[in-house]
C-alpha cells in the first residue's frame, strides 16, 4: 500500500498494549530497524515512525487473524492521527512487555511464558465481553411524560366521551399503536371530530396552532392541552415578538409539528431557517422590517448547530434578538451522546424514526461511531452489529419507553449469551435516579432538620416570651405593691397630718390653762 504510520493505532478498548505491541512486531517484521521499535515497550513509542513498509499481503494476514479484534483494515490506514488508547497495566501486561524487551521485541518462537501469545504469531484467542452502557438520560421527558399519563387517565371515560389526540401525541409508534388498541382515536383535522359536545380532545406534547385550539373550544369539545411547557415558552417568544412589532427568525424543520404549531401563535413575519446552509442562503439577501429582530428554535433542535446559526446570522444582523429555546433534556441528551459515542464500539438509538430528537442523538451518535443504528424497537436490531465489539452504547428519545429499552437490552443479552460473550450492563440511569433519590433523601434530612431547628427556636422563643411576660407580671406586681405601699404611707401621713392638725385645732379652742377651770377631783396627779 506504501502507506506509513504515522503514530500507533487506535485500538479499541478491548485490545491489550500487549497485542498492540504484537501488531507493530507483525507489521514491521521486514523492516530492518524493527529491533528498535519496540525497545521502549511504552504507551508512545516514536520510533514507530520508522515503519514504512505495509503490503497487501500484511494486510490480509491481520484482517484474517484479528478480524474479530479489530475494526476494519482500513481503520487502520486512515488520515487519522492515531494513537494508542490504553488502561492500567496488570501485572500480566508489564510482565509480558519485559518479555518483548529482553526478546528485542520478537515474538519469542515458543510464545511467552504465560502462553497467551502463541507461537504461530497470531493474537490470542480470548473470551470477548460486552460492556452495555444505557444513557443516563434515556427514556420519556418530563413533557412527555404527561402527554402519555393525560392518555390513560383519560380512558376511563371511554363510555361517556370519545376521546382524540389531535396528532401522534408523542412521536413513538410503539406508544401510539397502544393507545389506539384502547380506544383513543388519532384525528389529524378538527373536522374528524363527529361529536364535539360529546368529546375530548388532547393536544400533542408537540403544540398546535392557536386557531385549533380556539375552533375545538367553540365546537364545544373538551380540550385537554398537554402541549410541552418547553414548546408553550417559545409560543411566548412569538406572541411577545408580535407584540413589540418585531420579525422573528425561527430555526427547525419545516415539516415537524412543532414548528408547524409555532408559527401559529405568530402574528408577526416569520422567516424559517433549517440549518447553516440554509442560512447561507436566506440571511445575505435578509431585510428586516422591524429594529430588533427575534430568533429562537424548535426546543429538539441540535444545541451545537443551532448556536452556529445564531452567530451567521448575526453577523448579517446585529440587531437580533436571540433566545435559547432549546430544552435543556435535549441538551444534556445530545451533550452525553458526544461524550459517550467517542468510546464505543457500537451505538444504539432507541426511539421513533419520526422523533425528531431521536434522529438527531442518531446523527450525532454517527459522527463518532460508525457502527450506530436507529431502531423503533428490539425487533429492528440488526445483531451483526454487535459481534465482536466490546463496548456498546444505548441511548433514547424522549418519546421512548423504558420497556422499549429494556426489550432492546434483553436482545442484546441474548445474543451474547448464545455466542459466548460475557455480557455487562452498567445502567447510568439507575446510578443517576439513585444520586437524585440520594440528594432527595438528604434534602429532606436537611428540611427536617431545619423544621427540628425551627421548631427549637420557636420553642425557645415561647420560652423566653413566657419567662419575659413573667418578669414583666413580677415588675408589675413590686410596682402595684410599691404603689400600695406608697399610697398607704400616704394615707397614714395625710392621717397624722389630719391629726396634728385637729389637735392643734382643739388647743387653739382650749381655754387658757388655769388652776380655776382644772377639775381636780379624784386626780392624784394634780397638786392643788
Amino acid at each position: 500500500m506504501g502507506n506509513k504510520l504515522e503514530k500507533f493505532v487506535n485500538f479499541k478498548k478491548y485490545l491489550t498494549i500487549v497485542e498492540a505491541l504484537w501488531l507493530m512486531n507483525h507489521l514491521s517484521n521486514n523492516d530492518p530497524e524493527s529491533d528498535n521499535v519496540l525497545n521502549s515497550g511504552d504507551v508512545l513509542i516514536d520510533e514507530l515512525n520508522s515503519i514504512t513498509k505495509l503490503n497487501s499481503s500484511d494486510e490480509l494476514i491481520i484482517n484474517e487473524h484479528l478480524s474479530n479484534k479489530l475494526m476494519l483494515i482500513n481503520e487502520l490506514l486512515s488520515d487519522d492521527k492515531l494513537k494508542v488508547i490504553s488502561e492500567l497495566l496488570s501485572d500480566d501486561k508489564l510482565k509480558l512487555i519485559n518479555e518483548l524487551k529482553s526478546s528485542n521485541g520478537l515474538v519469542p518462537t515458543n510464545g511467552f511464558s504465560n502462553g497467551l501469545i502463541p507461537s504461530n504469531g497470531l493474537a490470542p484467542s480470548t473470551k470477548l465481553k460486552l460492556k452495555c452502557y444505557v444513557s443516563k438520560y434515556s427514556g420519556f421527558c418530563f413533557g412527555v411524560t404527561s402527554a402519555v399519563k393525560a392518555a390513560y387517565d383519560n380512558l376511563v371515560d371511554l363510555a361517556d366521551k370519545s376521546l382524540y389526540m389531535y396528532g401522534e401525541i408523542i412521536n413513538n409508534p410503539v406508544v401510539i399503536s397502544e393507545l389506539q388498541k384502547k380506544g383513543v382515536n388519532l384525528i389529524h383535522n378538527i373536522d374528524e371530530v363527529e361529536q364535539p359536545v360529546n368529546s375530548k380532545v388532547l393536544i400533542r406534547a408537540h403544540g398546535v396552532t392557536e386557531h385549533t385550539i380556539d375552533c375545538l373550544k367553540r365546537m364545544g369539545a373538551d380540550v385537554i392541552d398537554k402541549t410541552c411547557p418547553k414548546v408553550k415558552a417559545v409560543h411566548k417568544v412569538m406572541r411577545k415578538a408580535a407584540e413589540e412589532g418585531c420579525n422573528v427568525i425561527l430555526v427547525g424543520d419545516s415539516q415537524h409539528p412543532e414548528i408547524i404549531g409555532t408559527i401559529g401563535w405568530c402574528k408577526t413575519r416569520v422567516t424559517l431557517i433549517e440549518n447553516l446552509e440554509h442560512a447561507k442562503q436566506i440571511m445575505p439577501s435578509y431585510v428586516a422590517s422591524s429594529d430588533v429582530t427575534y430568533m429562537a428554535s424548535q426546543t429538539t433542535y441540535n444545541s451545537k448547530s443551532y448556536e452556529e446559526i445564531v452567530n451567521y446570522c448575526s453577523s448579517w444582523l446585529p440587531s437580533i434578538k436571540h433566545h435559547f429555546t432549546i430544552c435543556n433534556v435535549t441538551s444534556d441528551r445530545q451533550t452525553e451522546m458526544r461524550e459517550l459515542a467517542k468510546g464505543a464500539d457500537c451505538v444504539l438509538i432507541v426511539g421513533g424514526k419520526a422523533s425528531a430528537n431521536s434522529t438527531e442523538l442518531f446523527m450525532i451518535a454517527s459522527e463518532y461511531c460508525p457502527k450506530t443504528q436507529h431502531v423503533e424497537s428490539e425487533a429492528d436490531i440488526d445483531v451483526s452489529m454487535i459481534a465482536d465489539v466490546s463496548t456498546l452504547v444505548i441511548c433514547s428519545g424522549a418519546s421512548t419507553p423504558d420497556s422499549s429499552i429494556e426489550a432492546c437490552i434483553k436482545v442484546v443479552e441474548t445474543h451474547c449469551h448464545q455466542n459466548g460473550v460475557d455480557f455487562e450492563l452498567i445502567n447510568l440511569k439507575k446510578a443517576k435516579q439513585k444520586n437524585t433519590k440520594q440528594k432527595t433523601v438528604q434534602t429532606t434530612q436537611v428540611a427536617q432538620a431545619a423544621q427540628i431547628a425551627q421548631v427549637a427556636q420557636a420553642a425557645q422563643t415561647a420560652q423566653t416570651a413566657q419567662t419575659t411576660q413573667a418578669a414583666q407580671a413580677a415588675q408589675a406586681a413590686q410596682v402595684a405593691q410599691a404603689a400600695q405601699a406608697a399610697q398607704a404611707a400616704q394615707a397614714a401621713q395625710a392621717a397624722q397630718a389630719a391629726q396634728a392638725t385637729q389637735a392643734q385645732e382643739m388647743h387653739l379652742q382650749m381655754p387658757p390653762f388655769t388652776k380655776n377651770n382644772i377639775d381636780t377631783t379624784n386626780n392624784p396627779w394634780v397638786i392643788s
